[in-house]
């Protein structure tokens, strides 16, 4: 198919953002796409990821810059990228960096809303005089220049706060799990509770080395451990050393693990426990179900309405003692398990790579119906 494909891309960390973005990237070039640009911002703080840069290797990487951090960053971005895509004789855009880069091309993926439109009313309301009105326009043309006529969110919760907060219409795409691996599903399941993250606050790792510890009061025999990105990624080298002096014998810290030593972990894992309370999905906890972990995971967010799909899958907690108690229930009842297992994989099929796939494919075929 001879058409050409502009690519906004994230830098290639450890992290759900760049894995979804490798995963569009694979999807074009399986439609027949061969002919994609890429320009990025520029992040020289982490090494990228050696699995991601092999599978988007081949592409032309654009000199453009890209202006990431100031407030008119965005409405630049847009003229400059829409610049880009006339002269260049692009067929169709694709922007895989919302966050830093909100700009809406032909189709534009949200994993997280960008804090320039999730903080708009409080970044004007800082300034003060001539200050306040120029953010105030600014702002104006940020959410302008944010819209896409192909609007994709991770999540029905990212969908439904898109919704609320700028009345952007948007379609739901999971990000996939099996893109690096084909998932493994272990029939001798260990004793073993696993939480899939980075090691910053929003994830709650201490209220995981508490659930830990209430668990192991009743039962020494069950075994925690966090896999958690560290130093190739954004995260906090002083929260990491707080959760490990907290977590002493009870919790095992891992650090950078690789793609297949973390499947192998979660693969023997029955279940996965997820802390965080804003999250847009949980890309580890829907990693893990596709090994049947079961999820235990706190009620709210992502979590709840798409993960669990509100309560169908999995269990939900709102304490830690509530936490504590399920996850002794599915470790002494194997047929709790079992039914509870079951469930995971049933669910885990929506975040499959050929879901994911097909869904691309749809998205593919009505941009470019007609070129």
């Amino acid at each position: 198919m001879d058409l050409k494909s502009l690519v906004v891309l994230p830098p290639l960390f450890f992290n759900s953002e760049a894995k979804t973005a490798v995963a569009f990237i694979k999807a074009i070039r399986e439609y027949g796409i061969s002919q994609i640009v890429s320009v990025s911002t520029r992040n020289d703080d982490y090494t990228q990821v050696d699995e991601m840069v092999e599978l988007v290797k081949g592409i032309k990487s654009s000199s453009l810059p890209i202006i990431s951090g100031p407030l008119i960053s965005g409405p630049i971005d847009y003229i400059l990228l829409n610049a880009m895509k006339i002269i260049g004789r692009f067929d169709f855009s694709l922007n895989l960096y919302y966050v830093d880069v909100p700009v809406g091309l032909d189709a534009s993926y949200i994993i997280y809303p960008p804090s320039a439109l999730m903080s708009r009313e409080e970044i004007i309301k800082r300034r003060s005089g001539l200050k306040r009105i120029y953010a105030n326009i600014v702002e104006n043309l940020v959410q302008k220049s944010a819209n896409s006529k192909h609007l994709l969110c991770s999540s029905s919760y990212i969908k439904d706060l898109i919704k609320r907060e700028y009345n952007y219409e948007c379609s739901v795409i999971y990000p996939p799990v099996d893109v690096f691996w084909t998932p493994k599903i272990n029939e001798e399941k260990e004793e073993l509770v696993v939480g899939v993250g980075k090691y910053v606050e929003p994830k709650h790792w201490e209220e995981f080395i508490q659930i830990a510890k209430l668990v192991k009061e009743k039962n020494k025999e069950v075994k925690f451990t966090i896999i958690g990105g560290l130093d190739k990624v954004r995260s906090s080298r002083e929260y990491f050393n707080k959760l490990r002096e907290l977590a002493g014998d009870n919790v095992e810290l891992m650090t950078d693990v690789s793609e297949k030593d973390k499947w192998d972990i979660i693969s023997r894992a029955k279940i996965i426990l997820h802390c965080m309370r804003n999250d847009n999905f949980g890309l580890g906890v829907a990693e893990s179900m596709f090994t049947g972990a079961v999820p235990v995971m706190y009620r709210a967010t992502g979590s709840l309405i798409d993960i669990s799909d509100n309560g169908k899958y999995g269990v939900l907690y709102s304490t830690v003692q509530e936490a504590a108690n399920s996850i002794l229930d599915i470790m002494m009842d194997d047929e709790k398990f079992m039914s509870y297992s079951r469930k995971s994989l049933e669910r885990a099929k929506e975040f499959s790579y050929d879901t994911f796939k097909a869904k691309v494919f749809t998205l593919l075929d009505e941009i470019t119906r007609g070129r």
